[in-house]
């Protein structure tokens, strides 16, 4: 069997049937343990803390599972030897400067070979311009078990955000099968599995944003937590400040008539900035650290870029749609649903819109986040997505239109499967062509590459394909839309 190069020796021929295998495997089991607990909805009344439980359980094993594979299959990449080596640093010299650690080769214990560095020096420091709270968190999981460990960190993380957004879900439809379907398509698809085992912020910042928004809806008298999460927001990545000042809105305005409350949450995340803005000032000399070592002006890191507007949802290596367009359905979703619960749409968009705008107006080289597929930066709004669909799924639209959104899901399972069977899919160049279509176009001599737009090296026929995707999704929500019974 010949396979696209570089790939094509033995041992990843080798590698492609121990994936096929080991996603059986996962496969078999995660089916396994779905069936037990149906049966167990039929037998008995499933409490609320069980919806949690249940989605967690079965996210955190799914995950441990591939994490195996995953560590396997790929070396850490893009931001994940800098997350390590910093939670290395903690753990071993109590601080955050990492010139020792390069001295020593501390990176090897994870890492073969030199990798980018992510660091800055800063008064005589060399310190990751990356956020501290991640490493931090994981530093016991890194202790315990190095990469591993980290990956368990990860896995879990997955598990609480499952598990949150089921109850959410449960929540707001009061269907035990929406709320399982919903979380199966946000942690079982991409652009969150992709990140099942990598040492990065992106499970964590989607927990930060469902779980006090969640808290703050349908657990009031737990507002303390909220506050406390919401207040971790900015210290997990400074894209959060847009999710930070959503939640405080929202927090205000559902408790406007309770001033005592605001008042303590406004109390903690006061206190929680300043800290933050200290420790930036101490360390960088700056109240926000740039992420990145470019040099770039005020216009040229913001401003109206296209290819991001185009490429987050339309790319063929970067884009949201390819690899999971069930996520395409989600303004039928979010409209039909307008009608009947206003407010939860309204809180969830303005999640999405200003948060969307701002990574969507990033300098064209980093817009897309590195080389994993699909479209990173939108893993932290999966949750938005993912409700609206089940609006969709409540209702279960007839005919055609249900067609329609069943060959969606199965699309976007496969994608997943594919990178059981094949994990270096997982990560595309940005050279304007991803690995699938690669495989596909030359295993039957018929350039599928051409068929999809590449927003990472845009021309004129890239930008058209990517209208006419836009064009068809907008059609197919339309028709969704008008199809769709609410009832």
């Amino acid at each position: 069997m010949e396979i696209p190069e570089p790939h094509n020796f033995m041992l990843r021929k080798l590698e492609l049937i121990l994936g096929a295998s080991y996603g059986m495997l996962c496969g078999l089991l995660i089916y396994q343990t779905s069936r037990i607990f149906v049966e167990r909805f039929k037998e008995e009344e499933i409490h609320e803390r069980q919806i949690f439980l249940h989605s967690a359980i079965i996210t955190f094993v799914f995950y441990l599972f591939i994490s195996v594979w995953f560590n396997h299959a790929n070396p850490p990449t893009g931001d994940e030897p800098s997350y390590l080596l910093v939670a290395h640093s903690i753990a071993n010299d109590r601080d955050i400067d990492l010139r020792n650690n390069y001295d020593n080769g501390d990176h090897k214990k994870f890492y073969k070979g030199d990798f980018y560095s992510h660091e800055i020096e800063v008064k005589g420091r060399l310190l990751s311009y990356h956020p501290v709270l991640f490493p931090c968190l994981s530093v016991p999981f890194y202790a315990a078990a190095r990469r591993y460990g980290v990956s368990i960190f990860q896995n879990i993380l997955a598990g609480i955000f499952a598990g949150c957004l089921a109850l959410f879900i449960y929540k707001v439809f009061r269907s035990k099968k929406t709320a399982f379907a919903g979380a199966a398509i946000a942690v079982f698809t991409l652009p969150f599995i992709v990140f099942a085992n990598h040492a990065c912020t992106e499970f964590l910042n989607a927990v930060l944003v469902i779980a006090p928004f969640l808290i703050i809806l349908y657990y009031r008298k737990q507002y303390v937590y909220a506050a406390i999460l919401s207040a971790m927001l900015p210290w997990a990545h400074p894209r959060n400040f847009l999710f930070w000042i959503v939640i405080a809105a929202i927090f205000a305005w559902e408790n406007r008539k309770e001033i005592k409350k605001i008042l303590s949450f406004a109390v903690v995340q006061a206190a929680s900035l300043a800290a933050l803005f200290f420790y930036n000032m101490y360390f960088y000399g700056v109240l926000i650290p740039k992420q990145g070592k470019g040099e770039l002006t005020t216009m040229e890191m913001f401003g109206f870029n296209l290819p991001a507007i185009l490429g987050n949802f339309f790319d063929q290596e970067f884009g949201l749609l390819f690899y999971t367009p069930v996520f395409g359905l989600a303004a039928a979703g979010a409209w039909i649903m307008l009608k009947r619960d206003k407010k939860t749409v309204l809180y969830l968009s303005s999640f999405f819109l200003p948060y969307f705008i701002l990574i969507a107006s990033w300098a064209n080289e980093i817009w897309f986040g590195g080389n994993g597929v699909s479209s990173r930066f939108l893993t932290p709004v999966v949750c938005v997505f993912s409700v609206f669909i089940c609006e969709l799924i409540f209702f279960s639209p007839r005919g055609f239109a249900g067609k329609i959104l069943k060959i969606s899901v199965f699309w976007s399972f496969l994608m997943t499967l594919s990178l059981f069977v094949i994990p270096w899919f997982r990560w595309n160049k940005g050279f304007g062509e991803n690995w699938l279509l690669k495989f596909m176009s030359e295993g039957t001599g018929v350039n599928f590459s051409g068929f999809f737009p590449s927003l990472t090296r845009a021309s004129t026929n890239d930008y058209i394909l990517a209208v006419i995707g836009a064009a068809v999704f907008i059609v197919i929500n339309i028709y969704m839309i008008k199809k769709c019974r609410t009832g």
